[in-house]
């Protein structure tokens, strides 16, 4: 099928960006793998496509005390190819490392990943866990978010964002706080088909000697958003870590009782459900280096 008729502009500059998404029906353009799909079986149909790929201001990484700062057109192979990525959100580089393949990874970008948010996409949860806040431009200027505005707090293949990034409005970067976490990842199984996660999860944790103290889970590939995994987060806190795995496979299923969980062709619902607890697991090992 061919794409219904659209404008498309490439701004040289952040204020053409803003001035160009105030027009009807406009979409932003990074690495496009979700929205040209879409747009060529008009799922849907744009009324322009402002490309910001090229924008010298949306890429690039900074690290300093407050922790890492990520532009928002960064593709996935520039994150893999800093250190600094791997040394202060181990987990975000797990994650990187599993998507796709190098022509995906060469441009892919954090910010689209982020906002379109695909079933089986592998930053949501992450940025979940880590708590990331979000840089966002629009025509009243600078403003930070936190992300879970953009996915909303239900859990449920259904929900939507909270409020989304609004009309004209740009998402230019994402911070991922300094943490004195003991230890993070990413884990997934992938999806035969689609090379997206069929599940991941993603864990970052505390341990006070062989101790859980703290714990924080994210998960994608079973609902429409990524949802944290509370209920496994309840159960290991304040728990040996040898005993993490059987609590996370036994505790994990309470966490998707409300939720309408994925079914395709190729993966059914109830598969992804009983696997969410084994990779839950996987995910606690390697945080904490048991798996090492």
């Amino acid at each position: 099928m061919y794409p219904a008729p659209f404008a498309y502009e490439r701004p040289t500059s952040l204020g053409e960006a803003i001035t160009a998404l105030a027009a009807d029906d406009a979409r932003v353009l990074a690495g496009g793998h979700s929205l040209l799909t879409a747009v060529k079986s008009r799922a849907t149909t744009p009324g322009t496509l402002v490309d910001v790929s090229e924008l010298p201001s949306l890429a690039g990484v900074d690290r300093d005390d407050d922790g890492l700062w990520i532009g928002a057109a960064s593709t996935y192979a520039a994150l893999l190819a800093d250190e600094r990525v791997a040394t202060v959100v181990p987990m975000l580089a797990d994650a990187l490392a599993s998507i796709g393949d190098p022509q995906i990874r060469n441009r892919g970008t954090v910010g689209g990943n982020l906002v379109q948010a695909d079933l089986g996409a592998d930053l949501p949860p992450v940025a979940l866990v880590a708590d990331a806040v979000l840089t966002i431009h629009d025509e009243a200027g600078e403003h930070q978010r936190e992300i879970s505005d953009l996915y909303g707090e239900e859990v449920g293949a259904d929900h939507e964002p909270a409020a989304g990034l609004g009309t004209s409005a740009l998402l230019t970067g994402v911070e991922f706080p300094a943490s004195d976490a003991t230890g993070s990842a990413y884990v997934r199984r992938t999806h035969p088909a689609t090379g997206y996660a069929t599940v991941g999860v993603a864990a970052r944790l505390w341990l006070d000697g062989d101790m859980i103290e703290e714990l924080r889970l994210g998960a994608t590939g079973l609902c429409r958003r990524p949802i944290r995994l509370t209920a496994v987060e309840s159960a290991v806190r304040g728990q040996s870590i040898e005993d993490a795995a059987s609590l996370a496979t036994a505790h994990a299923p309470a966490d998707v009782t409300s939720v309408d969980v994925h079914d395709d062709p190729n993966v059914s619902g109830s598969f992804r459900r009983t696997i969410l607890g084994t990779v839950t697991a996987a995910a606690i090992d390697r945080a904490s280096g048991v798996d090492e």
